[in-house]
């Protein structure tokens, strides 16, 4: 419900932006599921309820920056790259280089952010909202996406630094990370004194049946 509350009421009124910008989150939830599902089943062969959330968050994502400004179709589009780039860069590039990305925050907010922003320069219609111009597909004339590329690249240089400094400060007061032991006992249990999920208790439930 949030996501239709800054979608939507970021158009201050009720017009046909707004609705557009409703009718393009509906749609960005389900291309986003849809094509993370479908990469994760090509890759695994597997079909997985958290591939589906994630997939629908992944879309919710990437068309935040292109809601109201670009067609049903264009949304569908957007949101369809943009839950294939956070599957891959969730499960190939996170597992291959092992970096930690705590709840995917990167991953999908990070990734499907970028991807949305820049083909929200593709795929801007003046026909949708009067007060953009036509993007890329429209005119040929590449003018618009960099204009978004070059605002993804102001704010990862803005947040890299800030969370580098913040980040600096915040280690001279308190551990920052957490350690082996507390990594394998899950901090639910350390912190809270309770379990969140119970996938081991599955497992060993399944491989007994």
């Amino acid at each position: 419900m949030g996501w239709y509350g800054f979608n939507t009421g970021s158009a201050y009124t009720l017009n046909d932006v707004a609705l557009t910008s409703f009718v393009n989150t509906i749609i960005a939830a389900s291309g986003g599921a849809f094509s993370w599902l479908v990469v994760e089943y090509c890759i695994t062969k597997k079909l997985s309820l958290l591939g589906l959330l994630s997939g629908v968050l992944a879309g919710l994502v990437a068309i935040t920056p292109a809601a109201g400004y670009v067609s049903y179709f264009s949304a569908f589009i957007i949101s369809f790259a943009g839950g294939i780039v956070c599957y891959l860069v969730i499960n190939v590039i996170k597992v291959k280089y092992k970096y930690n990305d705590t709840l995917d925050a990167f991953g999908i907010h990070g990734a499907g952010g970028i991807v949305g922003a820049i083909l929200t320069g593709v795929f801007q219609s003046q026909h949708v909202n009067n007060d953009v111009s036509n993007g890329l597909i429209y005119t040929g004339d590449v003018h618009s996406v960099l204009i978004q590329i070059l605002a993804v690249i102001v704010v990862l240089c803005y947040t890299i630094v800030l969370t580098w400094i913040i980040g600096k400060i915040l280690q001279k007061i308190m551990p920052i990370a957490t350690t082996e032991e507390e990594d394998k006992a899950g901090l639910d249990q350390l912190v809270h004194g309770e379990k969140a999920y119970f996938y081991g208790e599955l497992n060993k439930l399944n491989k007994r049946y």
